[in-house]
């Protein structure tokens, strides 16, 4: 049973401990990684969390993405801190842990309740998100239409997972509403291997640009794989890994990135997290 509530403080504490032991981990076995989306931009900004947010994102280049959960998928990292995989199910008797198209890593010591999944059939510790970062053809119409795709195949699996809606008005639940109990029936383990397969449709080795189809940030996010380039970041006052090409990724996804967004915009994901024993 859940034995205490953690303050967001905390919640953010625990998600700097997880990503300083994947740091470790990763400068162990040379493994390249990089924060992405609003853990970047809090780590260029604000050269921490966005104040007002509390989760923290990591991308890697397919091939370190690949040899990552070869090494660790379904196992633990520094005791704690398990690699959530779907390629690896859980086999814990008394939990059944949620699994996502991409990877999570996950402290055991807490349990959560999030939006995108219902805690009372699904098992979840504070995480972070480790996203791939796959090829992309050269030309934007068909990067637009893999995007398009993997849209609706994200849609479908959050759908499948899910107690209810989650939807940011009610034009959007309308139309979710028909797709849910079709999403409902379908196996999760195929739509992760359905999304996995459309990202990789492109060999990563061989493209000049890459970007990350299974995140969801668009097709905005699409970059040379040269900006990929590893450079030191600072994130609660320690270093960790970004890349030189921060600038133009941050530029695509917010544009001008330095300026604070009205009050209004300043949204926490938010969701609820307990020590458990």
């Amino acid at each position: 049973m859940p034995e205490r509530k953690l303050t967001s403080d905390e919640i953010k504490k625990i998600e700097l401990n997880i990503l300083l032991a994947f740091h470790v981990f990763c400068k162990e076995h040379e493994l390249q990684y990089s924060l992405c989306g609003g853990s970047l931009l809090g780590a260029i900004r604000h050269k921490g969390f966005i104040p007002w947010d509390d989760d923290i994102d990591v991308f890697m280049p397919r091939p370190d993405y690949e040899k990552l959960r070869e090494l660790t998928g379904g196992k633990c990292i520094a005791e704690k801190f398990y690699l959530a995989d779907w390629r690896h199910p859980a086999s814990d008797s008394e939990k059944r842990f949620i699994y996502y198209p991409f990877l999570k890593l996950i402290d055991l010591t807490t349990k959560v309740n999030a939006s995108d999944f219902d805690a009372r059939k699904y098992y979840s510790g504070i995480w972070i998100d480790i996203f791939p970062i796959d090829g992309l053809p050269e030309s934007d119409s068909e990067t637009k239409k893999i995007f398009k795709k993997a849209w609706f195949w994200r849609q479908m699996f959050s759908l499948h997972f899910c107690d209810k809606i989650v939807a940011k008005g009610l034009v959007q639940k309308i139309i979710k509403a028909p797709f849910l109990p079709v999403a409902k029936i379908m196996n999760g383990i195929k739509l992760c291997k359905r999304l996995d397969d459309l990202s990789m449709q492109y060999n990563y080795a061989d493209c000049e640009y890459v970007g990350g189809i299974i995140n969801g940030y668009g097709p905005q996010e699409k970059l040379q794989k040269k900006e990929l380039e590893l450079t030191d970041v600072e994130f609660e006052g320690r270093i960790v890994n970004g890349i030189k090409g921060y600038d133009v990724y941050l530029t695509n996804l917010y544009h001008d990135y330095m300026q604070l967004p009205p009050k209004e915009k300043r949204i926490c994901h938010g969701f609820d997290a307990w020590y458990v024993e």
